[in-house]
């Protein structure tokens, strides 16, 4: 009887830790997708029509960070094509 309730106990701890997690994860996600379309709404902004292709290769973007540092270059650039050129670079 103690064992089920220790091996309850762990179980409990297991799924616990691991419903945090998944909200950890799924937080996460949720921020890089909304920095990702924040980042293609600005680019319509400045620049009004943006290429498939350019949001594509945004979308593939997975890191937070890199999306708002381009996020700042889609701010000081002249131009889509000098953004591009930019998006080019911070892939490689």
């Amino acid at each position: 009887m103690i064992e089920s309730a220790a091996y309850d106990l762990i179980g409990q701890e297991r799924y616990e830790a691991g419903m945090q997690q998944g909200l950890q994860q799924g937080l996460q996600q949720g921020l890089l997708l909304d920095a990702q379309e924040m980042l293609v709404n600005a680019l319509e902004e400045r620049f009004e029509i943006v290429p498939q292709a350019i949001v594509r290769k945004i979308k593939r973007i997975e890191d937070r960070e890199v999306i708002k540092g381009l996020f700042r270059v889609a701010l000081r650039s002249n131009s889509l094509e000098e953004f591009e050129s930019k998006l080019k670079r911070a892939m490689e």
